[in-house]
């Protein structure tokens, strides 16, 4: 049976850089899905990227980067598989400094 996550919101108590916003992109197994300009504070809404659907015997790979010049910098990564479907949940990214939650859930 399949199951269907849509992330909803990506929040930043702490920018990577320390001056000026990050330039944040997102990538679910390996495929950039959503970019964007985001500061200390701030909550951008990310219901844009379509719902991932994937199968019971499969986790989604959710990669958090700020993009730069010298390299992009990684910020983290969580596995999503299985949490009740209907609750919100949220991942937390805080490599390389930066403090990043995303709000998502599993559709019913």
């Amino acid at each position: 049976m399949a199951k269907q996550l849509k992330l909803y919101s990506l929040s930043c108590r702490k920018t990577e850089d320390e001056t000026g916003m990050d330039d944040i992109f997102l990538r679910v197994n390996g495929v950039t899905r959503w970019s964007g300009r985001i500061t200390d504070g701030q909550t951008v809404d990310i219901t844009s990227i379509d719902t991932i659907v994937y199968g019971d015997d499969q986790d989604v790979r959710i990669e958090l980067y700020e993009r730069d010049v010298e390299g992009d910098d990684f910020l983290g990564f969580n596995s999503v598989s299985d949490y009740p479907a209907g609750v919100p949940f949220f991942l937390q990214y805080s490599l390389d400094e930066a403090d990043y939650t995303i709000k998502a859930a599993l559709l019913t």
